[in-house]
Order: structure tokens, then sequence, then C-alpha cells
């Protein structure tokens, strides 16, 4: 859903934190990431494209069961 935009972050550490929680072994971002410094203490691998300290405007919307493509791949 990132698109690859560097403009705002998609996850942040209460979500990274949630995932640990469901036993996620990692999360990999096509977009940013913010607040790192919590973030590097939490037991999990992140892969994103940059960091950012805005956080995303949230349309508490989502998709299921869609084709994840991260660089034309």
């Amino acid at each position: 859903m990132g698109g690859g935009s560097l403009h705002c972050a998609l996850l942040g550490n209460q979500l990274a934190t949630l995932a640990t929680e469901d036993k996620w072994n990692g999360i990999i971002i096509n977009g940013c990431l913010r607040d790192t410094q919590l973030i590097n203490s939490i037991e999990i691998d992140i892969r994103a494209l940059n960091t950012s300290p805005v956080k995303r405007i949230k349309h508490n919307s989502g998709e299921t069961d869609s084709i994840v493509k991260l660089g034309g791949c």
C-alpha cells in the first residue's frame, strides 16, 4: 500500500510491538518507518526504504487477498 512513498511513515513502534506480540518474524515496508530508536529495541526484523518522522493519514481501509509488488516484482 505504501507505493514506495518517502513522504510519511507507514509503521511506528506501536505497530511493530503488536507484530511482535502476534509472533511475526518480520515486516517488509514499501515505504518509510519511524520511531527507529524504539523499534531497534524490539525483537523483530524490519526492512524499509527509509525513515520519516511524519505519521501517515489513516483512512481505516485495507485490502485482503491482494497481489504485493515491490519494485515491479
